[in-house]
């Protein structure tokens, strides 16, 4: 009969607490952003990889649930951002153009 309908909204949380948003922006030149929770996890490691695999350290902070990387002096390239915080690794892609 061509009518739809709506379930309830649910909020789920993964057990441990620890995700990491997409990029912003996306593509980059000076900084980037991601939404990101570390749970209760107090030791988190963040870096790149390059295309090449070569890890590569950046400036970065963590402050109210926002992480944001210094890509100002990267190359224009695309890298992978490794997170990890106690037993959760997480990576996405940055794009940083010049």
């Amino acid at each position: 009969d061509g009518t739809t309908a709506y379930s309830q909204e649910r909020v789920v949380e993964i057990d441990n607490g620890v995700w990491l948003g997409q990029p912003v922006p996306s593509p980059a030149s000076n900084e980037v952003r991601f939404d990101m929770s570390i749970g209760d996890n107090a030791i988190v490691n963040v870096y790149l990889i390059d295309i090449n695999g070569r890890r590569i350290e950046v400036d970065y902070s963590y402050i109210g649930g926002e992480l944001k990387l210094i890509v100002s002096r990267l190359n224009s390239g695309t890298y992978t951002l490794v997170m990890k915080a106690g037993q959760e690794m997480m990576t996405r892609q940055i794009v940083v153009v010049k």
